[in-house]
């Protein structure tokens, strides 16, 4: 799965293994309340939650979180925590370990 944001929409789009062909899967507006888009998305591991990364300057948010498995308006949520208070967010990679099995 690939997944973009340049327009303030997330678009999620289903690649196939073989052949050329490609289908959408869906699209959310994942604009923040200072109607800013995207900087970067990350899928977490559980493959159900998209961290989004904003600019958020002038107390903007820094981090939303989308989840694929809520339909409707409360499907992207903001986190009220800024990680970063001088600087921004420009991307979040996870980092998969299996040290609580």
């Amino acid at each position: 799965r690939h997944c973009s944001a340049l327009d303030g929409i997330v678009t999620l789009w289903q690649v196939q293994p073989k052949g050329p062909a490609i289908s959408l899967l869906s699209t959310t507006n994942c604009f923040s309340p200072k109607h800013r888009w995207p900087e970067d998305v990350a899928w977490h591991p559980d493959g159900e939650l998209i961290f989004a990364m904003y600019s958020a300057d002038n107390g903007d948010s820094q981090v939303s979180v989308m989840n694929r498995s809520i339909s409707g308006q409360k499907k992207v949520s903001f986190l009220p925590v800024k990680p970063h208070s001088n600087e921004i967010i420009n991307n979040i990679n996870f980092m998969l370990c299996d040290w609580w099995k």
